[in-house]
């Protein structure tokens, strides 16, 4: 073979393995250069949802504290307040009713725990509870009030706000027809899980819009003095501060079958006392509808399964 021709044909080979090389460095780090690019940009929008979120969360616990502080001062809420607290204190030597009354009233309370509120709670916890865990100290008020407007009140569970007043003939349902329809127009407007007024110096619940069993127990000596809830109080209990607004992150809470719920809550001050406080149950749906975008992730970018979450 011609010895010009062996030699074109290895420079052409050289000149073709030459371009291959080159090409495939070429593509290799534009692909990288691509894939650092997408990466970028997935990023920046990632950071992007992260900020929103972040600003519709800010504004959303803005809101809420606003309101919290703004209906504590409420006349309404203040005069709630100082009625609740008298029908309270007074409703068991009003309606004076006998042993056997008592011991009936009781006991249907405690079927109501066994049957209806104890499985549900325990179908959510670790170490299950028992009716004694609730019974042992449970002063004679708060089974009464119990009794008339959770295990005897006709509606059912989820549904006890509906009932505007026991009809005993005491002040108390009396004050409690006179404000429970306002109060909870004012929770469904605004999508508050449950409205709370306190006595501020027995930290006993004396109202409650949505009737679950803390209603009507002591925050400073009864079953739920050491959850968030009682924390809350008693930090709203010692403030000096006339605008003091508190809130208390997310924990499981029995009353709510131990579902996670956080609260905010403000005093109520009538002419420069401090008389009670007000404290909203903030639901845990409504955070879950910002943070996850109402579970519709992929119109915001985050595909087919994409998540966020809200962290302290």
């Amino acid at each position: 073979m011609n010895k010009g021709l062996t030699l074109t044909i290895k420079s052409i080979a050289s000149f073709i393995a030459i371009s291959i090389v080159s090409i495939l460095i070429v593509g290799v780090g534009g692909f990288f250069s691509a894939k650092r690019s997408m990466q970028q940009a997935t990023f920046h929008a990632l950071a992007a949802i992260r900020e929103s979120k972040k600003q519709q969360i800010e504004t959303y616990f803005d809101q809420i504290r606003n309101q919290c502080q703004t209906f504590a001062q409420d006349l309404m809420i203040i005069d709630a307040m100082k009625d609740f607290k008298k029908g309270f204190d007074t409703i068991a030597q009003q309606l004076n009713y006998s042993p056997e009354q008592i011991a009936e009233y009781t006991q249907n309370l405690k079927t109501y725990y066994q049957k209806e509120y104890l499985p549900r709670l325990n179908a959510n916890i670790e170490t299950a509870e028992t009716i004694q865990d609730y019974f042992a100290q449970m002063p004679e008020v708060t089974k009464l009030l119990q009794y008339l407007y959770i295990s005897h009140n006709p509606n059912p569970v989820g549904q006890k706000e509906n009932l505007n007043t026991a009809k005993d003939g005491s002040d108390y349902s009396k004050v409690h027809e006179k404000y429970h329809p306002a109060i909870r127009e004012y929770l469904k407007k605004f999508k508050y899980y449950d409205i709370f007024l306190l006595d501020i110096q027995s930290g006993s619940i004396v109202y409650s819009c949505y009737k679950e069993v803390d209603f009507s127990t002591s925050l400073a000596t009864g079953p739920f003095k050491k959850t968030n809830i009682a924390s809350l109080f008693r930090d709203v209990q010692e403030a000096q501060k006339i605008d003091f607004v508190r809130l208390v992150d997310f924990k499981f809470y029995d009353p709510s079958y131990g579902k996670p719920a956080s609260f905010i809550g403000a005093p109520i001050y009538d002419q420069g006392k401090k008389i009670g406080v007000l404290i909203f149950q903030i639901p845990i749906d409504q955070i879950d509808k910002i943070t996850m975008n109402d579970r519709k992730w992929a119109e915001t970018g985050l595909g087919n399964t994409g998540e966020t979450y809200l962290i302290g």
